[in-house]
């Protein structure tokens, strides 16, 4: 062997080696590291304590639970009857709305099913279940757990579990009637809106690359398009809608899911059909369309199987400019020649609620001064508020009753600031009058000329 090449050799290359076999020591561990994140990370997707549709849920605990015999309970210990978990917090108006209604559930199917509500650990929450089954006469039990929404996985509120005796559970959903109780005890599945994290997420247009716009898939290069309108029926499953008829920065508009009522409001009024007290709509113009036609069924629509949804979407050439009320005309052309309605714009006398006030309430109700002050979030429980314009006070208690048209309009009187506290169930109409009339208020019926869509037959046929 020749000694002095082996000790250029051997000489030469022992720092090049170890640094080698570091390197490979590191990429290893890297390597290992990676797959121990990967593993952990698909354990937490499938924990087996989320909820799943077919999936065993019988291990799953509630804890905390008031007005029931025990104060945690697991699944498995409702075995022999339905449950159902109903996820609320006191900032969702539509839980709150819900609870008079899951009682009268729970009174109907006593024998077979229990429902049991669950809401993030939080004191006032407590204190608003605790009004509520005193005024409202609940019988029904709720848990109040931290972190309940990420042990649930509830994507958002109203947050529906049903779990059948065996604690598989049925269903997951935003919604649940008799009629959907009954078809779980006859032994079948009801058509459920799916609000579980699995179901498929539909998507609107990609604006990934806003050089192209696509409707209905199809891409089109922003040179090449000048107009183009697609109206169709769809199944797809979306939330939210645009404010207003106008094109976006890519020159396109799009709604998807809307009722064909919400389609003409567009139309003719340019806006999405819901308005605040402060917006010079309201209280002028009804929300809603009247149908006088004979057969209303492309106005009939189902949310949950998704029924008579329609999808409306229009692109337009980036260089050319469309006013909202030239949108408008596309729009409403496009109605008409499929639909074929007449349509008009009315005045009709229509009713609302016109908040009045007693005199001695002008007196009571006047401000002691200092800063504005609202209580924090939508709390249906109950509102503070001091040295309060009345324009607020009416959005306030306006924004409770979103459920029905009529709009609330302010005929106290009052011009100066207030101080008021109600202490009421705001989402229940009867109780928020008991607790206006408490403090000298009152929200009495009444009728006044408003503007109104009115969708009518084609005259061809109207004049038959």
């Amino acid at each position: 062997m020749d000694t002095k090449n082996f000790g250029l050799t051997g000489l030469q290359n022992p720092v090049s080696l170890t640094r080698t076999v570091g390197m490979k020591k590191r990429n290893i561990t890297i390597l290992l590291f990676l797959i121990v994140q990967t593993v952990v990370a698909q354990l937490k997707t499938t924990r087996s304590d989320l909820p799943e549709v077919g999936k065993d849920f019988s291990s799953f605990t509630l804890e905390n639970i008031k007005y029931y015999p025990r104060r945690s309970a697991k699944v498995e210990d409702f075995k022999g009857k339905w449950l159902v978990i109903d996820v609320w917090d006191k900032n969702c108006t539509a839980c709150i709305a819900s609870l008079p209604k899951m009682n009268a559930l729970q009174n109907e199917f006593e024998q077979s099913i229990q429902i049991m509500m669950v809401a993030p650990a939080d004191t006032e929450n407590e204190l608003i279940f605790e009004k509520f089954k005193s005024r409202l006469g609940l019988v029904i039990p709720s848990a109040f757990e931290k972190g309940i929404e990420k042990r649930l996985d509830a994507a958002g509120l109203p947050f529906i579990i049903v779990i059948d005796p065996s604690g598989f559970v049925r269903g997951i959903t935003t919604k649940i009637t008799s009629e959907n109780l009954k078809v779980f005890l006859s032994g079948s599945i009801p058509l459920l809106a799916d609000a579980s994290r699995q179901s498929p997420k539909s998507k609107m247009i990609e604006e990934s690359n806003p050089g192209k716009t696509s409707i209905d898939g199809a891409s089109i290069t922003e040179t090449s398009i000048l107009l183009q309108s697609t109206l169709s029926r769809t199944k797809l499953k979306m939330s939210g809608a645009p404010a207003e008829l106008r094109l976006d920065e890519h020159a396109k508009f799009e709604v998807v899911s809307v009722d064909l009522s919400t389609l003409y409001m567009y139309a003719f009024l340019g806006i999405y059909p819901y308005w605040g007290t402060r917006d010079s709509l309201y209280g002028n113009f009804w929300p809603k369309p009247i149908i006088a036609t004979r057969d209303s069924s492309n106005f009939q629509f189902d949310r949950t199987s998704m029924d008579n949804l329609f999808r409306y979407s229009m692109a337009c050439d980036l260089k050319a400019f469309f006013s909202k009320n030239r949108l408008m005309k596309i729009m409403q052309n496009d109605l008409h020649n499929y639909f074929q309605y007449t349509v008009k714009i009315e005045s009709r006398e229509l009713p609302y609620w016109k908040l009045v006030a007693s005199e001695k309430a002008k007196i009571n109700l006047k401000t002691k001064g200092g800063a504005f002050y609202s209580s924090p979030g939508k709390v249906a429980a109950g509102v503070t508020l001091k040295n309060c314009p009345m324009e607020i006070f009416t959005g306030a208690i306006s924004g409770f009753t979103q459920d029905q048209p009529m709009p609330i309009i302010d005929e106290t009187g009052i011009r100066n600031n207030i101080d008021i506290k109600l202490d009421c169930v705001m989402t229940d109409l009867d109780d928020l009058r008991r607790c206006l009339k408490a403090k000298g208020l009152d929200l009495i019926r009444g009728e006044k000329t408003m503007k109104v869509l009115v969708i009518r037959d084609p005259e061809s046929e109207s004049t038959k």
